[in-house]
């Protein structure tokens, strides 16, 4: 039975829906994921209850450590004491490529080698904004301090996002059309417990990579951060390595 809280933090209502309780299921039995679902990007910007704000651009973890806090502190059901660790899901939207691959065009639209945009020095913008907040936390050693306490913090992505990992989607799906999507692959992942590790393990989107470094190298590279691909798939196992049997928030060496 899951003694020690794991914050997930999610973009969406539909990656809590398609993901979080299938990946539940594969986590070990002492560690109980908790979804966090903020509705927007932590890594452009912060999102409360109360409103938008900028996250510190000198520390990309403060729109984490604000989400985790405001959850505390309105349900009060857990303390950061009961924090084993926290993940994070994050789109990517393309932000790696180079700026010459992002053109002007009449709509904003994501290609397989760029970005077509209305307004090509804002996504720009957004695509360093994004990227910086990204390289800190996406190294294996990385933390969040909570209330004076260091926990494992693991950030996973999904490229370009969630439909394209999942379903290989690369058309824009309106809410509603995401929301269909995500209830047919829980419904249909719910007979199967096999069927989503199959998916995301497979060389279509895992490309083969076993290691954390490895798998945030990849989209750093050219056009990766616009092809199909994610790296959720290595969570289980690497949050098990964060988090020792015994030892609450404590990563080993």
């Amino acid at each position: 039975m899951a003694n020690r809280v794991v914050p997930f933090i999610l973009e969406g209502s539909t990656d809590a829906e398609s993901l979080a309780d299938l990946l539940a299921r594969a986590v070990r039995a002492d560690l109980g994921l908790r979804e966090l679902c903020v509705g927007g990007d932590p890594t452009i910007y912060q999102i409360h209850p109360r409103g938008y704000r900028r996250p510190n651009p000198a520390d990309p973890f403060s729109a984490v450590r604000a989400a985790i806090m405001d959850d505390m502190e309105r349900l009060g059901e857990y303390r950061p004491s009961d924090i084993a660790a926290v993940i994070q899901l994050t789109d990517l939207d393309g932000a790696m490529i180079g700026d010459d691959r992002v053109v002007r065009g009449a709509r904003l639209e994501y290609r397989t080698d760029s970005i077509a945009t209305p307004d090509p020095a804002g996504i720009r913008r957004r695509n360093a904004v994004k990227t910086a907040n990204i390289r800190r936390p996406g190294r294996p050693d990385a933390t969040v301090t909570i209330r004076g306490r260091r926990i494992p913090y693991l950030l996973f992505y999904c490229s370009r996002n969630l439909e394209h990992a999942l379903y290989g989607e690369t058309a824009a799906l309106t809410p509603r059309e995401k929301t269909r999507r995500s209830l047919e692959f829980q419904r249909r992942h719910a007979d199967d417990p096999q069927g989503l590790p199959a998916i995301l393990g497979s060389d279509a989107v895992l490309h083969g990579m076993t290691g954390y470094d490895e798998s945030w190298r990849w989209p750093f590279e050219g056009t990766h951060s616009l092809e199909r691909g994610s790296n959720i798939a290595l969570m289980p196992r690497l949050l098990a390595e964060a988090v020792p049997k015994g030892h609450p928030g404590r990563r080993r060496g």
